[in-house]
């Protein structure tokens, strides 16, 4: 608590934008008495504060008065500020004075979440988690229904949501998409002999050699597409990537 001198005091001046709560008032002469009174209300309420300082930093006092050179509310507010800056990069992996929100998305070069920091692909207690409940809702999914709910997926590439610029249209916010690619269409007269056991690019014309069950015919032109011989395949289509540590702050 804190004293406000414009109330506890009829001679304080009165409050204002320097001193909302109102500050001393010198007495108009030594004997005119007008001024505000040094009573020990105003004394205790700094010394509390003093109090509290060195209290909290677990610094105790020696009996002396502190100096310019040798201060223990000094030594105290250091201790204080030291302490805070090194709980928010160990809470965070912040930098101190950095800041961060309820259900913001970072990626790590390390594989371990910090502390308050969830990895994606989780279930999780909308009890526990009720601040990043509130923030993202069942957004990612509704876990069982009822106490959990569900963190953006592990594996996905992030994309900005369209929201109505016209690039991707019709996604609705924290929508999946699967990997796909554009059509490649493309004609081939397999009557021109000119294309008969020839290669162009993923294309390839021949003549059919074998028969199949039942087929007695033979000479058939057939027409071959494999990309592979072209560029990289996989079961995915993707861009050149890294692995990281995805993981979304939740407060606690």
């Amino acid at each position: 608590m804190a004293i406000k001198p414009s109330v506890e005091y009829s001679n304080a001046t009165p409050a204002d934008a320097a001193y909302p709560y109102g500050s001393f008032k010198n007495s108009d002469t030594p004997t005119s008495r007008n001024g505000t009174p040094l009573e020990k209300a105003w004394p205790n309420d700094i010394y509390g504060f003093l109090q509290a300082l060195l209290t909290e930093a677990s610094v105790v006092p020696t009996g002396e008065p502190d100096t310019a050179v040798a201060s223990q509310y000094l030594t105290a507010m250091q201790t204080l500020f030291a302490s805070a800056a090194q709980g928010a990069k160990a809470d965070t992996a912040l930098q101190p004075g950095e800041a961060v929100i309820v259900g913001e998305i970072r990626a790590f070069a390390f594989q371990t979440p910090p502390a308050k920091w969830l990895e994606f692909g989780q279930t999780v207690s909308r009890t526990t988690y009720s601040a990043l409940f509130a923030a993202i809702g069942t957004t990612w999914g509704v876990g069982d229904g009822a106490t959990t709910f569900d963190l953006p997926p592990r594996g996905y590439f992030m994309r900005s949501w369209d929201h109505g610029a016209g690039v991707d249209p019709d996604r609705a916010f924290g929508s999946i998409q699967e990997d796909a690619m554009q059509p490649i269409t493309g004609t081939i007269n397999s009557a021109n002999s000119a294309y008969t056991n020839v290669a162009d690019g993923a294309f390839s014309v021949g003549t059919d050699t074998a028969t199949s069950a039942g087929d007695t015919s033979s000479g058939v032109p057939v027409t071959e597409f494999d990309s592979s011989t072209q560029v990289r395949t996989a079961n995915e289509t993707r861009p050149k990537n890294i692995a990281v540590l995805e993981c979304i702050y939740a407060g606690v």
